[in-house]
Formats: structure tokens, sequence, C-alpha cells
């Protein structure tokens, strides 16, 4: 019990230290999905690169898609990773999706509860403002079914202050770059 009764001091008093040291426009976030390690994240400025865990912003055309149809409650965070930046060429070419003429992962046609997931087909090279989401979690609802998404409609970069290891899932898709190779050795990172 004592063991318990001082990590819950511990615990506390470093939310305390992160709510003084923090600046006023940076804010802490619970990740509750399985997508991403859940815990507590502090959304940075930092920028956005390959590896990077992002989150969406609620007023996106994903986390209102994703709201509307019961993915996740009102106004929940959605955590991504960033595995492609401008200059990559994504493809979705049936269920496979490529980065680079690279295939990274496989879209599902249907969720766990069947319902349908989006669909697009084609191939794209990023602009200087759009990135690729592309969770390890084979189960994600990310850049497989919607494709590119421009840093606009990112509320910034998560960094992990508090989180699970052990909800990181098995890798559903290959990591490319040097810095996602590096986060999906160390889900959690280390910025």
């Amino acid at each position: 019990m004592k063991k318990r009764t001082l990590w819950m001091t511990g615990f506390s008093a470093g939310l305390v230290f992160f709510g003084l040291v923090l600046d006023p426009a940076d804010r802490l976030i619970w990740n509750r999905t399985a997508s991403a390690p859940t815990g507590l994240y502090w959304l940075s400025d930092a920028p956005f690169t390959p590896g990077r865990w992002v989150v969406v912003s609620s007023q996106s055309v994903q986390a209102n898609w994703a709201q509307e149809h019961e993915f996740v409650g009102e106004d929940w965070p959605l955590l991504k990773q960033i595995a492609g930046g401008p200059g990559d060429e994504i493809c979705r070419t049936g269920r496979d999706i490529l980065i680079n003429d690279e295939v990274v992962a496989e879209a599902l046609i249907v969720d766990s509860s069947g319902r349908n997931l989006p669909v697009w087909d084609g191939c794209v090279r990023l602009e200087s403002d759009e990135l690729f989401l592309l969770t390890p979690h084979p189960a994600s609802l990310d850049g497989r079914y919607f494709g590119p998404v421009k840093q606009t409609d990112l509320d910034g970069v998560a960094i992990p202050v508090f989180v699970a290891r052990d909800r990181q899932g098995a890798s559903g898709c290959k990591a490319i770059h040097a810095d996602a190779r590096e986060s999906e050795a160390n889900p959690v990172g280390q910025d």
C-alpha cells in the first residue's frame, strides 16, 4: 500500500509540475483510443516530422467523420503518427497503402463492428503543407481511409508525459523513415 501511495503522490506532483511549467498556450490531453498508447500527452508546437505523434483537430473532416459515425466521442483527441511528409508519394491501390513505392500497410474494408470504412484510390505527391498519417495499430482510422491531411488540420505534436507502453498493439505498418523506425522501436518516442 505504501508503494502505491508513493507512486500516486509522485504522479500528482508531476502533474502539478507540468501545470506550472507549461506555457499557457500548451495543454495536456488524454488519449483513450487504442490506436496510440493510452495516456497523458503534452500538446506541443514542435515541428511536424515523420515518426512523431500528432493531434488531429476536432474540427477536421477526419475527426468530424469519426464522430458522426460513432468511432469516437465528441471532441475526443485523435492521435496519429506521421508516416509521410512533403515530397513523398502516397498511393492506395486496392487495400495496399504505399509510400514512395513501398507497401507499408493494408486498409480494411469494414471495422470490427462491420461498419464500412472510407475508401480512396490513386496516388498523390504530398505538397509542402500536407502530411500522411499512418499509425502502427492495424485497425487505426488514419490515412489508410482519408489520404493526406493538411498541416492546418492538426493541433500540434503530442509529446508523451505518462503513457501505457503496452497499448501499442501489433505493428500494422512498416516504418520507412529513420524517425519513424526510431518511434516504432520506442512507441512513446523521446522528444
